[in-house]
């Protein structure tokens, strides 16, 4: 997803926010700049926060079932209130 947006739009800065699934992370490549701990509500409020501040001008979020921590992906869904960009 973040090739095809980058090809697209040559001027673009895209970025990933990864979802960790394991308190020990992943090794991820360098595009990805945020790492969201799946079952800590604190750290998708310190993703939002980290998105707002980072000059984002939109957020696309891609979803797989059971990815989001929280009764039935609530983590998620307390992120997409806090952004301030359209998602």
């Amino acid at each position: 997803m973040c090739d095809a947006i980058a090809v697209e739009f040559e001027t673009a800065e895209v970025f990933v926010a990864a979802v960790n699934d394991s308190r020990s992370g992943y090794s991820y490549p360098p595009r990805v700049r945020l790492q969201i701990a799946q079952n800590d509500p604190h750290s998708y409020r310190t993703a939002a926060d980290f998105l707002n501040s980072s000059g984002v001008d939109v957020v696309c979020l891609q979803h797989e079932y059971g990815i989001y921590g929280g009764e039935a992906g609530s983590y998620v869904l307390q992120l997409l209130k806090n952004l301030k960009m359209p998602v």
